[in-house]
């Protein structure tokens, strides 16, 4: 694991991962800084887990089935 996954799960505190299998993938960031969503946490998990991240008003949303998998083995 590198620096910048550790950040991100570190960074969890703001968020959620919903990992129900067969039914929701999904992993929700919210935060009033949306320049710190869309600068540091979208490029992180868009170079780690190689995949895009949407970001609408506060919440950065990501719904990649395989990224959402491998992030919740992160979590342990």
């Amino acid at each position: 694991m590198n620096e910048q996954v550790l950040y991100l799960i570190a960074a969890l505190r703001d968020g959620s991962i919903d990992n129900r299998d067969r039914k929701n993938y999904e992993i929700k960031i919210g935060q009033k800084d949306t320049r710190w969503l869309s600068e540091v946490i979208k490029p992180i998990i868009e170079t780690n887990f190689n995949v895009k991240v949407n970001i609408h008003r506060n919440l950065l949303r990501l719904t990649n089935k395989k990224a959402v998998r491998k992030s919740s083995n992160f979590q342990g």
